[in-house]
């Protein structure tokens, strides 16, 4: 896969907290990630990209993610902070917390 702009992708637009875009949001970060290879290489990078498109009401969202990466380990004292989660987890607590609606998959009765 080359890394020219043949092809390119746009950044996701900001996340404000509406659930019914939650799910375009996630899908926007994926093809992001996988046409910036040499720029987003690891869950770090992934995390920081898109919290850094999270904006607005869903504010508090960025707010529980880093102070949870700034908690220290329990019952040690010479340990560095957690960090960032990794991307599964992040997605994971993403979805909780806005749920992923997907207008395009029909609702049975």
């Amino acid at each position: 896969m080359s890394d020219n702009n043949s092809g390119a992708v746009n950044k996701p637009n900001q996340f404000k907290g509406d659930k019914r875009k939650s799910k375009e949001f996630l899908d926007k970060l994926y093809l992001y990630f996988a046409r910036n290879p040499k720029k987003i290489q690891t869950d770090k990078d992934k995390v920081q990209c898109a919290l850094s498109h999270i904006k607005g009401q869903a504010q508090f969202f960025n707010h529980m993610i880093i102070t949870d990466a700034e908690e220290p380990i329990p019952d040690s004292d010479d340990v560095p902070p957690k960090g960032l989660p990794s991307w599964a987890k992040f997605r994971k607590s993403f979805i909780q917390t806005f749920g992923v609606e997907d207008d395009m998959i029909p609702r049975q009765c």
